[in-house]
């Protein structure tokens, strides 16, 4: 359903096969963008200007395949334009799912300096005028880049957040560290609390757990795979500066004066019955070494930057 509504006239849209079993408000959400106020999509709902086969419904109420839904005139004010935002790299794509490859430095959602350029713009205007725009599963940092995945339909949105709740999903990470690291698998565990835009340690956190191994060291730095076994803001970041080995370009955890483009990576993301690794396209001295590629990916010199099971 695209969300260019005009603003004038009232809309009568017909829910699809996909979007289905949505919350009115998360449908209404989709509909309008993401930049469209919640509490504007609220007040809608409440004064009953949204009806649900011409009757009055809650935010909360669903909505399934052929209720209609009146969306009346709306004013939204937004910078958001999906032409103007980057094209996408596709790893892989199915009837439910895409597995996208996030640059470094896109962020993945609009925000107060994003309005250009962003993986959601890039998803909107790659999908333009299909009846459910696909939806993020997870989130990157602005600065990371690799594997990123998007449901192509409400059900498997549903299904791989379940999947996530109930640890299904593995994900690893590679980066470049400041410093030697054992090639053995270390655990970090933190309590962490977002203090100012900054995660910190503190007894008051959520916890966070992860585990990193040496894949190669050399000059005062390690090439090092991170799993992450909890899903905190800026976790990886987080636990590797406060082990005294923050990540090399880190310009809010790495060490002071240094800021550059960051070197960390998502390179592998896999749930039951699906897999997919994507090594970084760093250069020079931080290229992938041969260590790498055969712990990370193993025959990929034989063909194709990822696999899939």
């Amino acid at each position: 359903m695209s969300g260019n509504i005009q603003k004038q006239t009232a809309r009568q849209c017909r829910v699809t096969p996909s979007e289905s079993g949505q919350k009115l408000f998360s449908y209404l959400k989709r509909v309008l963008g993401k930049e469209f106020p919640g509490s504007g999509i609220m007040r809608l709902i409440r004064t009953g200007q949204v009806r649900v086969n011409s009757k009055r419904s809650k935010p909360y109420d669903r909505v399934y395949s052929g209720d209609t839904v009146r969306i009346p005139p709306h004013y939204p004010e937004t910078g958001d334009d999906p032409q103007r935002a980057g094209d996408l790299d596709i790893v892989h794509e199915n009837n439910d799912f895409v597995v996208l490859n996030k640059p470094a430095g896109v962020p993945v959602h609009s925000g107060t300096s994003a309005r250009r350029d962003n993986m959601v713009l890039r998803l909107r205007k790659h999908y333009a005028g299909v009846d459910f725009s696909p939806s993020l599963v997870h989130r990157l940092d602005k600065d990371t880049s690799g594997l990123l995945l998007a449901a192509k339909n409400y059900t498997w949105l549903k299904s791989m957040h379940q999947a996530w709740k109930s640890n299904r999903v593995q994900k690893l990470y590679l980066a470049w560290i400041h410093g030697p690291w054992p090639s053995r698998w270390v655990k970090l565990e933190h309590r962490l609390l977002k203090t100012h835009e900054m995660m910190q340690s503190s007894p008051r956190g959520k916890p966070a757990l992860s585990r990193v191994r040496a894949i190669t060291n050399r000059k005062g730095k390690t090439l090092a795979e991170i799993e992450i076994l909890t899903g905190r803001t800026h976790q990886i970041r987080v636990q590797l500066s406060l082990s005294g080995h923050p990540i090399i370009g880190d310009c809010k955890y790495g060490r002071t004066g240094e800021c550059s483009k960051m070197l960390l990576h998502a390179c592998m993301l896999s749930w039951p019955g699906h897999e997919f690794r994507l090594l970084p396209d760093w250069t020079g001295d931080f290229a992938p070494t041969a260590e790498a590629i055969e712990s990370v990916a193993p025959g990929y010199w034989k063909g194709g930057r990822s696999r899939c099971r």
